[in-house]
């Protein structure tokens, strides 16, 4: 890959680069080829005359079924939906000039993956048209999509769109909106930015209708087609995602932007490879100020992205809403500010809990709360376990500042995801040293951390993460860390508490579990288990669960 893929040029001030595929003429059994070029963002500005260029929507499919291509001469697998969906587009007389991520984007390199990311509203919205691959037509996508041009083009729209979710909801109409192409986090963004967006399904096409006032009664129209139990169907489904696709569109052609956290959780069902694009895949739709706050940084994990956009959101948190939970007979809390947070992050780091590497929290569950202070946005509170802190003795924080001094196996597992380049030379790191606590243990830490920094296991989170306090008591946040004896439960141990309170007497006391022994210490009366025992978690000796009232995100500096 590496004699494929030149770097870009990445400066903001200098020009920034992308690449676009150029895919040759050929015939139906000759192998694809084509030729990568890059080009400067200021020349596919819209209508720019010097390269006019079309970007693909697709699902990439199964990455193990592959089908090779020769990109500049040099094999290239690509997945058999890409494959077909290149057999279709080549032209017989002329070459034509597409913008494709899994081609187009060098997605062995972390730092580059992140950028062009940054890039992709620029990409998709400055392309001549946006070309949607359903795939390939099969028994019923040639009726559906006679079904759906039908749909789309019904003058008016409103009792066409009550007919097909209701009576004439067919195989092949159905077989259209239940593709893996509408669950996809990635093509929301895509199709909404598009000027001009075609369908295609093996050798059919439809054109979206693009001007406002169409896509608003489009959007009417199917908002009242279906209502109540229907809404929950399949039917319901197809509708939400095809009315989704509308009202993005609508918005665009209005220049309007929403809120990252609206739209991460109104699309927290979609689907991704990649658990980090339920969030960075919707930068482009967002608001400036989000998109600013909540970079697309690859070398970041889930739990990252998701600390990061709940402190960043709640900034814009609704400072009049008091409840801490929602009512659940009261359906306008659901879409309180605060109860979409809580939701978010439960969602985006309960979800990769399969995927983890370390398991410092053991088996604890998120508990999202909130701080409030009058005339103030709330501050969310999670709760957590001070294990330790960074050295104040300036000697032992420097005794090693290289990750290979040690060798060690954890620090390389995690940093593992959270290179910054593509390399193994490049992981040296200008994000993470190794430091000493004051406890005496090492750890990898971020490279901003100070000396009295503190080290925090947040229950439900694998890796602990380095906080700063401030006057107010409440505590920012720098990255994640790797400390020596924490990263397997050894202070949670959620699993020995059932026997613990099945044996000898065992009280709860400032935080701490302990058993009563012989002259030891008496049982104290200002504690009660059952009211102060949080989550049946039982931590080590000297530690506490204690609620964590989070600032800000300080991450690299």
């Amino acid at each position: 890959m590496e004699k494929l893929y030149s770097r870009l040029n990445r400066d903001k001030h200098g020009g920034q680069e992308i690449r676009l595929f150029s895919l040759f003429p050929g015939t139906s059994n000759s192998h694809i080829r084509g030729r990568l070029f890059k080009i400067g963002t200021e020349h596919i500005v819209r209508d720019s005359p010097e390269v006019n260029y079309e970007a693909l929507s697709y699902v990439w499919g199964d990455e193990e079924d592959q089908d090779p291509i020769f990109v500049n001469d040099i094999l290239f697998k690509v997945t058999r939906n890409l494959h077909a969906a290149l057999s279709l587009l080549r032209l017989c007389d002329r070459e034509r000039v597409l913008w494709i991520d899994a081609i187009c984007i060098n997605q062995m390199d972390c730092d580059e993956r992140g950028h062009q990311v940054s890039l992709m509203r620029e990409i998709y919205e400055s392309a001549s048209q946006v070309l949607v691959w359903f795939g390939e037509a099969g028994m019923h996508g040639s009726d559906g999509m006679k079904e759906l041009a039908s749909l789309l083009n019904a003058k008016p729209p409103h009792p066409t769109a009550l007919y097909f979710f209701t009576e004439g909801f067919s195989q092949s109409f159905r077989d259209i909106l239940t593709r893996a192409w509408w669950s996809r986090v990635w093509v929301i963004q895509e199709a909404a930015v598009a000027r001009r967006l075609i369908f295609l399904c093996g050798p059919h096409s439809l054109d979206l209708p693009n001007r406002p006032e169409e896509l608003s009664e489009l959007a009417d129209a199917l908002s009242n087609a279906l209502s109540g139990v229907e809404a929950l169907s399949i039917k319901g489904v197809c509708r939400e995602h095809l009315l989704g696709l509308i009202l993005n569109q609508r918005d665009r052609a209005l220049g309007t932007k929403s809120r990252l956290q609206n739209l991460v959780y109104n699309y927290l069902r979609c689907d991704c490879s990649d658990p980090r694009d339920r969030v960075f895949a919707l930068l482009g739709l967002s608001r400036t100020y989000d998109s600013i706050r909540n970079p697309p940084d690859y070398s970041t994990t889930i739990e990252t992205v998701a600390i990061r956009l709940l402190c960043h959101s709640a900034r814009d948190a609704d400072k009049n809403y008091v409840s801490l939970t929602p009512d659940p007979e009261t359906e306008a809390n659901d879409e309180s500010d605060t109860y979409q947070l809580e939701r978010i992050c439960k969602s985006l780091v309960g979800r990769n809990r399969e995927n983890r590497i370390f398991d410092a929290s053991g088996s604890s569950l998120i508990d999202v709360k909130w701080h409030y202070v009058q005339d103030m946005p709330p501050y969310p509170v999670l709760p957590g376990i001070i294990v330790d802190a960074i050295a104040t003795d300036d000697d032992s924080v420097q005794k090693s500042t290289s990750l290979h001094d040690l060798g060690t196996n954890s620090w390389e597992r995690f940093l593992e995801g959270r290179s910054v380049g593509s390399s193994a030379n490049s992981r040296e790191h200008t994000r993470f040293r190794i430091i000493w606590s004051v406890r005496g243990r090492q750890a990898c830490a971020p490279r901003t951390a100070l000396a009295g920094d503190k080290i925090c296991i947040f229950l439900g989170f694998p890796c602990p993460f380095v906080l700063r306090q401030e006057d107010d008591k409440t505590f920012s946040i720098l990255g994640e860390c790797c400390l020596t004896g924490v990263m397997n439960a050894e202070v949670v141990r959620l699993e020995e508490i059932h026997e613990a309170f099945n044996g000898d007497n065992w009280n709860w006391n400032h935080g701490l579990l302990r058993r009563q022994r012989r002259n030891a210490y008496s049982f104290s009366t200002r504690y009660n288990p059952t009211t102060q025992f949080r989550d049946n978690i039982w931590v080590a000796p000297g530690l506490e669960v204690q609620d964590i009232t989070l600032n800000e995100w300080i991450g690299e500096q």
